[in-house]
This record gives structure tokens, C-alpha cells and sequence, in this order.
């Protein structure tokens, strides 16, 4: 049928004999392990716009420089596992500020732009500890520990640091770990340590004896601790670890205070509060010759750890100081340029403990918001009509991103049609083993969508990777078989005529299988119905655990366990009103239309099935 019963239902009707399916559907992209997929990084074309010129006056009463800071050079929609990288100019033009402020930085990578970093700080004078990224792909960390060995080689460090915070994350054990700490001792000429959080590091004797010094992550802020104090509380659990360490050099790898972003406890987030906490911290540093990072230089927009991720940086992402503190900001006259796009390697986060995320399951919060699952790397039918940027801004509150999706469909596409599957892991058509989700006790998934044009049609789906284009069952589909489309789309068809302001949208998922969900989320569009092409924006997609508003029902048995549903009845005839032709066979209704008859019809009404008189009729609006 192709429309929907809202109000009142007179009778209903199903021709047997007479008619045959006529739903006039829209076939849905069929999904396929062999389906070609994005080879190319999405275009970004966001575009940053920097101060021409940051000159800052200087205080009275100037404090010492910075001990040392720790650097990451991640621009606005930038981040380690992005096409979108840094440049070398970048660089240069954030060491050159830097060099203002410290005489020493850590690095968190040793691989991709990252390698770049300590040679080049060292031509401008600066001193570095160089470290390499830790986590649980063996590959990739042997990358990195062979490109901190070499960077040593090759350039005068202060020290090498193997690993951030990985015991925090439980990536390796304490052996693995170890493992790599002396694997890196015997090949460089410089101490050798791991970072890691103060509580946790204490926690781990034997990763604690095999560093050279001592390298701690002290953070009030994440304990939840009020400003008053704060900077105290740090010199005195440095103190603490340094009676623990045998001795042994104790290096504050990174402290500091959020400018913005939500409390945690009694810590609120401010600029005058990191302002304090920076004043306080450094001259209690000075007085008691505490060896330090600040954490850190600059904002970093793909970093988001509840809420409050973008915002650690002393200055802003457009290189301006948040405030007037003298040692953070000496006279200089930069013009910081958009940053570039090259080639990257192994992605290289950097990770710090977070807060709590609730329950709510995200496919997309923010640009590289460590909150996402799935990727979008699952395109289909016409890919060269595909465009997608996960950092388009739409006019929002920095660091506030959405996605932008364009389909730009041409007369010589070969599908007619392209759609984007968001994957776990990226690109997984059902092939890789033991991977997908369980999101069992999610009831929808919420999402929020506009167009440019007003009435642009898209399809919007959970679910469906389960069956090659031949109809073949996957090694290792998704549990839930076919695409569940939004609730506000047109049930004949699935499509959405957007809006040009944001509305919310909701995919019923109370009755699907949720156990091993490998496609997160996925959209489509057919040059059918958007000839002229569309762009279209999402953002907040995310699975939730409450009902569906509406108490949307999935199932009215009009007939099954050999009987109809109570309020239903049954109407037979034919030209010649013969009766006997429909039996009811073991929870079957078989129709045996026999010859000698010009029609033949079986009819289900609410109520007295008798063409005569008024009809009873039935509320249906609530299914879907």
C-alpha cells in the first residue's frame, strides 16, 4: 500500500487473486562487501581566519619564562587521524611563538609531522623531549618507537619519553611496556621515561624502576578540586611522588587549568581561573625548583574530553593569548597563515582522563570528539557525487562543528544514486570478525538535519549490512538485517523532505536486533529526486536508551496463529459466490481460486464483514 492509515480505518482489504504488490517503493542501495568505497579524503572546505597582527603588552613584575610546555600543533579541523594535517610553516610559526614563552617543549608523536617537530624547534633554539605514542596496534607502535630511536640519533634532545598516560588507558602491561622502555635505553644516549598520571604511575613499581626519572601528570582539575588551592595541591603531590621515586628525578610532564567548558565538581572551567591557577602554579614552581610542563600551548579543537579538551591551551587556536599573564605573553608580531593539508602516518592522540559521558552513544558529536563511533568511510553507488566535511562550522559557536554532506549527481552516473555508511570499523562490509557493537537497551537513534533547499529529499538509516548485492549473507553481518528509516520519513519510500532550519529525527529501534550493530548510521540520495543535487547538513547523531516519544507500536497481527485478530472479520466471494476456495491451513490462509468464475475476492474488515449498513472502523495511526 502505498500510503499511511492515520485516523480512522474503515475496512481493510486484501486482494489475493486480484492485485498484486504495487507499492511503487524506491529500491533501497543494495550493500555489498565488494561495493567500492572512498578512496579519497573528504574535502574540507572550511576556512580560518587568523588576527594579522598579535602584538601584546608587557606586564610589571614579569614572572620567569615557563619551565616547559607541552606542544601539539593541531589547527581547527585538524587532528592525528585526519587527511587535514598540520604544515611545516605551521610549525615554525608556532615555535617561533613558543620560543617567547619557554625554553623547552615535550612532543607526544615520532611519526608523520610530528617527527618533524624536534629538529626543528633545536634550529630555533629550543630544547626538547621528544616522545612516542603508545598504544594498543603493535604496528603502529613499533613506528613510532622506531622513529623516536632515529630522532635521537639525529638530533641533540634533552630526553625521550615512551609512552603517554598508557597505563591510564590500560593499552599495555606493565611487561609490555617495560619491554619498550629498555628496548629504547640501549639504542639512545639520553634519559629515557614514560609519561604518566601521578596516582596511577605509584601504582606500578616495576614501570617506575625501569625509567630513567620520573615523569608525572598532575591535574587538580579532574579530581574534581576548586581553584582555591589548586596549584598548592600540585606542588604537594609532586613532593609526595618525589619521597616515593628512590631517589630518582621527578619531571612534571603536564598541569594546568580549562578556560571554558562544563565543571567538573567543585573545578570550573574559566579563563580567570586558569589565569590563577598558571600565576600560582609558576611561582610556586620557581620557589620550590620544580621541573615542569604546562599543559599547554594552544587550543586544540579535535580534542574534546568532556567538554573541556579544546580549551587547555594558553592561547587560542588563531595563536592570540587568552590573557595578560606576563610570562605567558612577551611582545612578538606573528602572522599566523590557514593551515595546509598534507600526507599524514599513524595517528597520534593524546589522550587525558575524562569525565563521565552518561549514556548516550554517539556516532557524531563534534569534529574528532573521542565520543564518535563508527567512521564514514562506507560510501556507495555514484562515489565521485559524494563530498563530506566532519568539521563545517554552519555559522555555530566555535568549537562547535557539524557535517556538511553535498551529492552532486551527473546524467552519466552509472547508479543514479549515493549514500554513506558510517562503519565499525571504517569500511567493514560484514567482512571483519568480532567488531560490531553491542547496543542492546538502546531504543533510537536521534539526529538532528537541515538543507540548503528547502524540500530536499534523503533517506536516513540504521542498519542493513547484512547481504552482498546477490542476496548473500555476509561472514559477519549486522544484526539488524534491513535499513530502519526514520520515523518522520515517508513509510513508502524512506525519504525526508528536509527543512531548511534544524529539526530533530528519530529511527525507531525498540524492536531490532541490537547485539552486533556494525553500521551505525548511513544516508542516501537518488538524482530521481534530487536532480539539481543537494546539500544537506547532520550533527548530534546518537543512539539513546529512552522510548520513542508517541508510543509508536510495530505490530498488529491482523491474522496469524490460525485466527484473525479479535475485531477482525472475513469476507468471501466470487462472480459465481462460491465460499469454499480459502482454507485456513495451519496458520496459512490458502487460496485454491477454482475455474468457472469471472472474480474472485477474500476481504478483512473491522467489524461485520456485510457490504450493507455502516462500517465499525479501527485507530491505527500509532503504527508506522
Amino acid at each position: 500500500m502505498g500510503h499511511v492509515f492515520r485516523n480512522q480505518l474503515g475496512f481493510l482489504i486484501l486482494i489475493i487473486i486480484v492485485l498484486t504488490s504495487c507499492t511503487g517503493q524506491v529500491p533501497t542501495p543494495s550493500v555489498t562487501a565488494s561495493t567500492p568505497i572512498n578512496t579519497q579524503p573528504s574535502t574540507l572546505n572550511y576556512t580560518q581566519t587568523y588576527s594579522s597582527s598579535l602584538t601584546l603588552t608587557a606586564m610589571p613584575a614579569p614572572l620567569r619564562h615557563i619551565h616547559g610546555l607541552a606542544y601539539s600543533p593541531y589547527r581547527d579541523c585538524q587532528s592525528p587521524d585526519t587527511t587535514n594535517q598540520p604544515t611545516v610553516e605551521d610549525i615554525k610559526q608556532d615555535l617561533q611563538i613558543i620560543r617567547g614563552m619557554t625554553d623547552d617543549i615535550r612532543t607526544y608523536s615520532s611519526t608523520g609531522i610530528n617527527a618533524q617537530i624536534p629538529a626543528m624547534a633545536r634550529q630555533m633554539g629550543l630544547k626538547v623531549s621528544a616522545g612516542a605514542w603508545l598504544g594498543k596496534d603493535k604496528a603502529a607502535n613499533e613506528r613510532e618507537i622506531q622513529g623516536l630511536i632515529q630522532i635521537a640519533k639525529d638530533v641533540d634532545l634533552e630526553s625521550v619519553i615512551v609512552g603517554n598516560e598508557v597505563m591510564l588507558r590500560g593499552d599495555l602491561s606493565d611487561d609490555e611496556l617495560v619491554e619498550y622502555i629498555n628496548r629504547v635505553k640501549s639504542a639512545v644516549k639520553v634519559p629515557v621515561t614514560t609519561a604518566e598520571i601521578g596516582g596511577v604511575l605509584l601504582a606500578h613499581p616495576k614501570v617506575m624502576s625501569a625509567v630513567d626519572f620520573e615523569m608525572v601528570h598532575l591535574y587538580p582539575f579532574w579530581e574534581g578540586a576548586p581553584i582555591d588551592g589548586a596549584a598548592q595541591s600540585v606542588i604537594k603531590e609532586y613532593h609526595s611522588i618525589q619521597q616515593k621515586s628512590g631517589g630518582k628525578r621527578v619531571v612534571i610532564g603536564e598541569t594546568g587549568w580549562p578556560s571554558a567548558g562544563p565543571a567538573n565538581g567543585a573545578a570550573v572551567p574559566s579563563v580567570e581561573n586558569q589565569r590563577r591557577f598558571i600565576t600560582e602554579f609558576l611561582s610556586l614552581a620557581v620557589s620550590d625548583n620544580v621541573d615542569f610542563y604546562y599543559f599547554d600551548a594552544f587550543d586544540e579543537m579535535w580534542k574534546a574530553e568532556a567538554g573541556v579538551g579544546t580549551y587547555w591551551g594558553l592561547l587560542r587556536t588563531d595563536r592570540t593569548f587568552k590573557s595578560d599573564v606576563q610570562n605567558v605573553q612577551v611582545t612578538y608580531d606573528v602572522t599566523p597563515q590557514p593551515s595546509g593539508s598534507v600526507s599524514r602516518t599513524a595517528g597520534t592522540p593524546m589522550a587525558t582522563p575524562t569525565g563521565s559521558g552518561g549514556d548516550d552513544f554517539y556516532v557524531y558529536s563534534n569534529f574528532a570528539d573521542p565520543q564518535n563511533h563508527f567512521a564514514p568511510g562506507g560510501w556507495m553507488g555514484d562515489l565521485s557525487a559524494i563530498k563530506m566535511n566532519t568539521c563545517w562550522t554552519d555559522g555555530q559557536t566555535w568549537p562547535k562543528s557539524v557535517i556538511q554532506a553535498t551529492y552532486t549527481p551527473s546524467t552519466s552516473d552509472l547508479n543514479g544514486w549515493a549514500g554513506v555508511y558510517w562503519l565499525e570499523p571504517d569500511r567493514n562490509w560484514g567482512t571483519v570478525p568480532n567488531v560490531g557493537y553491542d547496543l542492546t537497551g538502546y531504543q533510537q537513534l536521534v539526529f538532528r538535519a537541515r538543507a540548503e533547499a528547502a524540500g530536499t529529499q534523503i533517506k536516513f538509516f540504521v542498519g542493513g549490512v547484512s547481504e552482498n548485492e546477490k542476496g548473500t549473507p555476509l561472514p559477519y553481518p549486522s544484526s539488524i538485517k534491513a535499513p530502519i528509516f526514520a520515523r518522520e520519513a515517508d513509510p513508502s519510500d524512506g525519504f525526508i523532505d528536509l527543512s531548511q532550519d534544524w529539526q530533530e529525527y528519530h529511527v525507531d529501534l525498540s524492536a531490532a536486533d541490537m547485539h552486533y550493530v556494525i553500521d551505525g548510521f548511513g544516508w542516501s540520495a537518488e538524482r530521481a529526486r534530487t536532480p539539481d543535487g543537494a546539500v544537506f547538513y547532520l550533527d548530534d547523531i546518537h543512539f539513546v536508551k529512552t522510548v520513542p516519544v508517541g508510543g509508536i507500536n510495530h505490530h498488529l497481527h491482523v491474522y496469524s496463529g490460525e485466527s484473525l485478530h479479535a475485531g477482525f472479520n472475513m469476507g468471501i466471494d466470487t462472480s459465481e459466490h462460491a465460499s469454499d476456495w480459502i482454507q485456513n491451513l495451519h496458520g496459512q490462509i490458502k487460496a485454491s481460486y477454482g475455474p468457472g468464475q469471472a472474480w474472485g475476492v477474500e476481504y478483512i474488515t473491522v467489524g461485520d464483514p456485510s457490504p450493507a449498513g455502516s462500517r465499525s472502523s479501527l485507530d491505527l495511526s500509532s503504527y508506522r
